[in-house]
């Protein structure tokens, strides 16, 4: 469960030209009946940081969906009020081509600030924007665009979380960001268009 922020997904961006009203809101609740924190996903939708998609005359948001790196990206740094490159046709890595071209001006800026890393192959650098992002790959990420918390508090969770997200899941739970009622994070399951960074 997300708290200050909404659970973060993917935006379609033009998918209902920008045009979010009750009607639409409602509709975006056919898919979405059985989940909790749906009202947290209608906050995104309203807000227009997600959307969904239409299929004859109904909205869907498919919230088991899962979400792809530089969806991620893209979509943090939008719900975030972070501006992508604007000057960036090609980005730095070696598999740019499969980088949607409105993408690449937030993945570039993101790499170049440090909000996200990279592979190294052969001497050459990839993004990979298409790999689903796993839930505490998306919590760094998210911390990295956020700052980390000054003070951890005392956290101990039911499961494993992976040495490389520890720091950035304790300091969002610290911040209040993120909460774990049953103790789970399930820092290694895939990123879903419903579910925050880690599991909540």
């Amino acid at each position: 469960m997300i708290v200050k922020t909404p659970p973060l997904g993917w935006n379609s961006w033009n998918t209902f030209s920008h045009d979010i009203n009750e009607d639409l809101i409602k509709t975006l609740e056919k898919d979405l009946e059985k989940y909790e924190n749906k009202s947290a996903v209608l906050y995104v939708t309203e807000s227009d940081v997600m959307s969904g998609t239409v299929v004859g005359n109904t909205n869907y948001f498919y919230p088991e969906k899962t979400v792809s790196r530089a969806e991620f990206v893209v979509m943090a740094m939008h719900a975030l009020g972070m501006d992508k490159d604007e000057t960036v046709l090609k980005t730095s890595f070696a598999d740019d081509a499969e980088i949607a071209s409105y993408m690449k001006g937030y993945v570039q800026r993101a790499y170049e600030k440090g909000y996200v890393s990279a592979v190294g192959s052969k001497g050459e650098l990839y993004f990979k924007p298409g790999e689903i992002i796993s839930r505490g790959e998306a919590a760094v990420i998210l911390s990295n665009l956020i700052g980390y918390a000054n003070q951890k508090l005392p956290v101990s969770f039911t499961d494993t979380v992976p040495a490389f997200a520890e720091d950035a899941v304790v300091s969002l739970y610290s911040l209040g960001i993120l909460q774990t009622p049953d103790g789970s994070v399930q820092a290694s399951a895939a990123m879903t268009r419903l579910s925050p960074p880690a599991r909540g």
